[in-house]
């Protein structure tokens, strides 16, 4: 899978408007997979999704979970919560991320089975809220959570390229107003040239050949101010999408299984991944043996006391 970086930038326009003579352009780095809102799945990749070249037990998943990036917001909650937490619980937390709700390859081919590991998913992260956090903590998890699920629950996948495309995050730095205007965002919307010209200096920026990024910025953040519906279409799509994000995903299948020690936690959901018939109830049991062993180092979980 391949998920390049490229550089961000950030102006409230909101400010520009009454402070004109304080312009200021900040700039940092997101994650592609977020701007683009697609991933691309290499065939290497999609092979070892499926198992190819692997030289493990059969059942047992032991790659190293990616840490992927979302917004400023939801990976600072998920730092802040996580952070007096152990290296498996944190882990734990990144495997529930890459492997049930934004998976590679073929886990990610069939609506079923991805509808199933999304709930497998937050059922986990109940798991982690109840015993690992406090609660304060663990609502801020859970929210958080929730909200990335509701992000992969918007994902489709092109069965000709392998990738997949989602409703994007809305992105702003962190602790940044509810107006914040994302001015790449802002651009790429009505101004897709003008943004292929900014891409464009950066790139050159280096070798100082080209058009100045900071002047196409400036430039551009004039041309808002002059036109506010821009902002205010803007501002509109930003609020519909974070309504959806906060909307928790209606039912969950799994809920309401024994939380309060592991050995139960995992009895419940194999009962009922046994009998369910829910997609490739194979990868689901995969993921939970995955699960547990993270958490307690345990490599099986047929059996339990």
């Amino acid at each position: 899978m391949r998920i390049d970086n490229h550089a961000a930038w950030h102006l409230n326009i909101n400010a520009a408007k009454q402070a004109p003579a304080q312009l200021r352009v900040e700039s940092g780095v997101a994650s592609e997979f977020l701007r683009r809102d697609s991933v691309e799945i290499s065939e290497a990749s999609r092979r070892l999704a499926e198992g190819a070249g692997r030289e493990l037990p059969e059942g047992v998943v032991h790659q190293q979970p990616a840490k992927r990036f979302f917004s400023a917001d939801l990976n600072g909650t998920l730092d802040r919560v996580l952070g007096g937490q152990s290296a498996e619980v944190r882990e734990a937390v990144d495997a529930i991320i890459d492997r049930h709700f934004v998976p590679d390859g073929s886990d990610a081919a069939d609506e079923g089975t991805r509808k199933a590991l999304l709930e497998l998913g937050l059922t986990e992260a109940q798991y982690i809220a109840d015993n690992y956090l406090s609660r304060e903590d663990a609502r801020d998890f859970l929210a958080a959570m929730n909200q990335i699920a509701a992000y992969a629950s918007t994902g489709t996948m092109d069965p000709s390229t392998g990738r997949m495309t989602y409703t994007a995050i809305p992105q702003k730095p962190l602790g940044a107003p509810d107006d914040y205007v994302a001015i790449d965002d802002l651009m790429k919307t009505v101004e897709p040239d003008t943004y292929e010209r900014l891409a464009e200096a950066v790139r050159s920026g280096s070798n100082g050949e080209g058009d100045d990024y900071g002047s196409i910025l400036i430039d551009f953040a004039n041309r808002a101010a002059q036109n506010p519906k821009w902002t205010e279409d803007y501002l509109k799509n930003v609020r519909q999408a974070n309504a959806y994000l906060n909307d928790t995903i209606a039912h969950n299948r799994f809920e309401g299984v024994d939380t309060s020690g592991l050995d139960d936690f995992l009895r419940e959901l194999e009962a009922k991944l046994q009998n369910a018939g829910w997609g490739d109830s194979q990868l689901l049991q995969n993921n939970l043996k995955e699960f547990a062993r993270l958490l307690d180092g345990r490599e099986e979980t047929d059996s339990h006391t």
